[in-house]
């Protein structure tokens, strides 16, 4: 990867649109985009203002691709810092190939997965969790992520990150001068101040970390499984959610064999139900194979809606067994099929209003839905911070580098509690500031970074 080289990719999704873009990013920019594209009428492409739309023609050679408009973006006032130029061609796929191939002939190299964005972030645009920003409001599927990703955007991890940087900074500065000029420091009251500040910013980096996981709900959405006896109507009550018909419903036990998952936004939330194969004695290996994917779908969820058919007798047993394969992750209780009359014995109904959150609903005819809907939306309110402006945790990458900072503050405090160990501090205070740095980019291995943009779309 040069950083000399002029790089260019499609900026849109493939397939047919009104518009598609192709982006060319470099110090030969304008150059290239010079020998193709043609202003219908005044000055040359080159001489016209930064970012102001040309109409005109590109060509390969003496033949016409398509009539089109062009913008130039010049450096340092442009997404990446450099020189960009950006083609608003018609959307044909044909036309799209064309003009890359053209202005590859012309000089330029096609552009690797996050070409744009680590360009930015090499040449200061933006730091490294903005970029990844730049790839969480891509990939956002509901309100509460976009939020998070354009909050992270505007620079809420990094001026967080910052903050946490200087205090460190200042704090390893004092250290040093206790450990170079021993003679006009208190080594104890000093010491203890040290210890002070260190706790102090260890909290705050807990209270960062803390937020994890309401960032993963966030980006990742929430994870329901949908469990039950067979013929509890599982399938649809996830056709239901989904308000298309997704899964195979008939009356016939069993008739889901494997998962179905279903991608859902309720109240601004990312929802993904998981139907899953009806819980019995497994009947052949194929069944055997379902019942244990629900097992796992249902401990690896983060809730459980457990359907239970209200016109069958149900004994109090099955309330163990539940507790049993849910243990650990949260249980709402959902009887089932409402619109036909119940067999429940009034026991067993009140031993599971005792232990869980009880709905009725009818999947048929739609009653108790809403009532589902807002009760998951409550509960998760309830897993995501109050505060508006909180920042969130988005991903793994930020929880390792924060857990490995945090880690060595805890060292560093346990160390700076004697003189004689107080070089070791000062390492481990060192060894947190380069997590920290690694935050942000300001200091990040290439492997690093490699890793961090390969998942990014190629235009981006």
């Amino acid at each position: 990867m040069l950083p000399d080289d002029t790089i260019v990719a499609p900026a849109t999704a493939p397939g047919r649109a009104a518009v598609g873009i192709i982006r060319l990013s470099g110090p030969q920019a304008l150059v290239l985009a010079g020998r193709v594209f043609t202003p219908m009428h005044g000055p040359a492409f080159a001489d016209r203002h930064s970012h102001t739309l040309v109409h005109g023609l590109f060509r390969d050679g003496d033949e016409l691709v398509d009539e089109m408009l062009a913008v130039a973006m010049r450096a340092p006032h442009s997404y990446t810092g450099e020189d960009v130029v950006e083609f608003q061609c018609h959307g044909s796929p044909a036309v799209s190939a064309r003009v890359m191939t053209v202005l590859v002939r012309a000089g330029a190299r096609p552009a690797q997965p996050g070409e744009f964005s680590r360009r930015a972030v090499m040449n200061g645009k933006m730091d490294l969790t903005q970029a990844e920003a730049v790839a969480e409001v891509i990939a956002a599927v509901s309100d509460r992520a976009l939020h998070a990703a354009v909050q992270q955007l505007g620079g809420a991890l990094s001026h967080t990150a910052h903050g946490v940087r200087d205090r460190l900074l200042g704090l390893l500065a004092a250290i040093e001068a206790g450990i170079e000029f021993p003679d006009d420091v208190d080594a104890g009251a000093a010491g203890a101040e040290w210890r002070t500040k260190l706790g102090e910013i260890e909290e705050d980096i807990a209270s960062l970390l803390s937020t994890a996981d309401a960032g993963r709900l966030v980006h990742d959405g929430c994870r329901v499984a949908i469990a039950g006896r067979p013929n509890a109507g599982k399938s649809s009550l996830l056709n239901r959610l989904a308000r298309e018909e997704r899964a195979l419903v008939t009356d016939i036990p069993g008739t889901t064999r494997d998962t179905i998952e279903v991608d859902v936004s309720i109240a601004g939330f990312a929802v993904r139900f998981i139907d899953t194969a009806g819980m019995r004695p497994a009947r052949g290996i194929i069944e055997r194979s379902g019942v244990a994917r629900a097992r796992r779908a249902i401990r690896s969820g983060d809730l459980v809606l457990w359907l239970a058919d209200t016109s069958r007798r149900i004994a109090q047993a099955e309330i163990a067994r539940v507790a049993a394969l849910a243990r650990g992750v949260e249980v709402v209780w959902v009887w089932s099929k409402s619109d036909h009359a119940s067999r429940v014995p009034a026991a067993v109904r009140a031993a599971v209003a005792a232990q869980w959150p009880v709905l009725e609903i009818s999947a048929r005819t739609g009653a108790g839905i809403a009532a589902l809907e807002t009760l998951l939306t409550a509960r998760l309110e309830q897993r995501l911070p109050m505060d508006d402006g909180q920042v969130l945790l988005l991903r793994a990458r930020h929880r390792e580098v924060l857990e490995r900072a945090g880690a060595a503050l805890a060292k560093a405090r346990t160390a700076a509690e004697t003189e004689a160990t107080i070089e070791l501090a000062a390492e481990e205070v060192r060894t947190a500031l380069a997590a920290v740095a690694e935050l942000t980019g300001a200091v990040t291995a290439e492997d690093v970074l490699d890793r961090i943009f390969a998942g990014f779309c190629i235009g981006k």
